[in-house]
């Protein structure tokens, strides 16, 4: 003999109605016909059998299950609402002398009210202004429970939207806020959080939100989401300068979340690092530029490929209920953007990496960019540093000054920084040398247009520092003809040439057929370079070799004075830093 049968949860009290049976029926449940089930396990009995047994009439809208058994596994099977606690279980299960019963939270014993033992279960996106939250009830309804129509009465549709916020249980947030229409009635507010114990607030639809992800507190890293009227946006895809555990466990869960669109403002590892990685959105956004030298390092996956849509500045697209626009900028890449976000409501520019020392003219930017903005979010890696800014035309000067002796000039950069290939061939022609870039140098700079490489620059060249497989070695022989050189009209030519960290083994076999002793190495890239272990390998191999090491770099962010300047120009009622250090933040 087996027990079996229902059970309420009243008022913390556990009341059951328990039968020992032997037989199995039905039960509804062909496929299970070894169940065995109570009499009145099927609710249209339930009622009529209540005030018989039990001295209140209001049980049936309270937590209610029913408890089976399964005569093939030898287990009882225990329905129930949601909401019944881990102590009343126990004692459900200890009423029906179940052993290791199987558990099922099964919404169709779900009860009406018992409103303050229970809360709803929330979907909530934190963000800057609010909190995204919809309302998970397992029907149709999650659109339409705060919308101004139930907060326009005092007493009308409040029963209706607690009713509909009960089915599930929600632990944890207990004070958020709610995207409305229209802020709702005080009485609403008072009912609402008198019988669910939270405290509503409430953000008006059709306005722009934005949540900073990652970079908030560190240079790089960046990933900021908009939202807008129940839609998603990824701005960025970047990848930590450092990983970090935290930020791995982020971009794994990112990765899998879906976006409608994902803005790019340029194409550093550290805004679109993650595009070597299939991302879960419609369409991604970039510059042209910006997509073909991605392309040419292999910087994006095919899936992300496929769904790019390139703009040009100015171009306003859009985008649901949102006008995109993208503002090209000066910064050590070569197709960087403020990217422009107008929604009904209000505005969000984003500044990207920006700089007024490069060769596209500042003042130009501010006058094109929008005359009021809500909230600018806006880099800030120079923030507190004391320190002098040169451009990119100084460091074509400088570069000049060093070239007047005959040693041979190396200089170390960024591949995909483009500005300072234009300033390393100026100064090169200025000085009557060569200039000899890598081949992924020349491959990115020939799909560019006026800029210097191999094909169409007569002072020009380019080398490989490994060694080709006779099929790589025709293919770039077809493709830059004499201008493919070796390592032997390097040692014999006055020229300026372009190395990486990764180059100490061929500077050192460089050295045996040319004497480097006083040659100059210029190390033009970021200082916080320096402290990675390879390239303090590479700089100290480089000193073995008799070379001497000058630092002369323009950096690619903007000062204090040009943020100011920024938020100056788009009258910004908010200024959100990211991309800085900690501590270093300013409102």
């Amino acid at each position: 003999m087996v027990k079996v049968g229902i059970f309420w949860a009243v008022e913390g009290k556990i009341y059951a109605y328990a039968e020992d049976r032997q037989t199995a029926q039905f039960s509804g449940r062909e496929n299970l016909s070894q169940i065995i089930d109570s009499h009145f396990s099927h609710f249209r009995m339930w009622d009529n059998e209540l005030s018989k047994k039990f001295p209140r009439a209001d049980f049936a809208t309270y937590p209610r299950g029913r408890v089976l058994f399964d005569m093939k596994g030898g287990r009882h099977i225990i329905h129930a609402d949601k909401c019944i606690t881990k102590a009343q279980l126990n004692e459900v299960t200890s009423i029906f002398n179940a052993i290791d019963p199987i558990i099922c939270a099964d919404e169709h014993y779900r009860c009406d009210v018992c409103l303050k033992s229970r809360l709803p279960k929330l979907d909530v996106s934190e963000y800057s202004d609010c909190y995204k939250v919809i309302l998970d009830t397992g029907e149709d309804l999650i659109q339409r429970t705060l919308t101004k129509e139930y907060g326009a009465s005092t007493e009308c549709g409040f029963e209706d939207i607690v009713f509909c916020l009960n089915p599930r249980i929600y632990r944890g947030q207990l004070s958020c806020k709610f995207l409305v229409d229209e802020v709702p009635s005080t009485a609403f507010s008072s009912f609402f959080k008198e019988h669910t114990d939270i405290v509503p607030r409430y953000v008006v639809q059709d306005k722009i939100y934005h949540k900073i992800l990652d970079d908030k507190n560190k240079i790089g890293a960046n990933l900021i989401e908009l939202a807008c009227n129940g839609k998603n946006y990824l701005i960025e895809c970047g990848t930590e300068l450092e990983q970090t555990e935290s930020g791995s466990k982020l971009r794994k869960k990112l990765l899998k979340k879906h976006y409608d669109a994902c803005f790019i403002s340029h194409y550093h590892g550290d805004h679109a690092g993650l595009l070597g990685q299939p991302v879960n959105c419609d369409s991604i956004y970039m510059g042209e530029a910006t997509f073909t030298i991605l392309k040419t390092i292999d910087g994006i996956c095919n899936e992300n490929i496929n769904k790019v849509v390139t703009f040009k500045s100015g171009m306003q697209i859009a985008i649901n209920d949102m006008i995109f626009t993208p503002y090209l900028c000066d910064h050590s890449a070569y197709d960087s953007y403020m990217l422009y976000f107008k929604g009904n409501k209000n505005s969000i520019l984003y500044s990207g990496d920006f700089r007024s020392h490069g060769r596209k003219s500042f003042s130009a930017l501010l006058k094109r960019l929008p005359e009021k903005v809500d909230t600018l979010i806006c880099e800030g890696t120079n923030i507190g540093a004391d320190k002098a800014y040169i451009s990119e035309a100084d460091v074509e000067d400088k570069l000049v000054e060093i070239c007047k002796g005959g040693k041979p000039v190396f200089v170390l950069q960024s591949t995909t920084n483009i500005d300072r290939i234009v300033s390393v061939f100026r100064a090169a022609k200025r000085s009557n040398r060569l200039f000899i870039m890598r081949l992924i140098q020349a491959d990115i700079c020939c799909e560019l247009p006026n800029i210097p490489q191999p094909k169409d620059y007569d002072e020009c060249y380019t080398y490989a520092k490994y060694r080709l497989s006779p099929e790589e070695h025709e293919y770039y022989k077809e493709k830059y003809g004499c201008k493919f050189i070796g390592r032997e009209f390097i040692s014999n030519s006055k020229c300026i040439v372009e190395v990486t960290s990764k180059d100490l083994h061929y500077l050192q076999k460089l050295s045996k057929m040319c004497n480097l002793d006083g040659a100059k190495l210029v190390y033009s890239m970021w200082r916080g370079y320096k402290e990675r272990e390879d390239m303090k390998a590479f700089l100290d191999g480089v000193k073995e070799l008799g070379m001497e090491i000058t630092d002369l770099h323009a950096g690619g962010h903007a000062s204090a004075k040009d943020i100011e300047l920024l938020k100056k120009a788009v009258s910004a009622k908010r200024c959100v830093m990211v991309h800085t250090a900690p501590q270093k933040e300013v409102n």
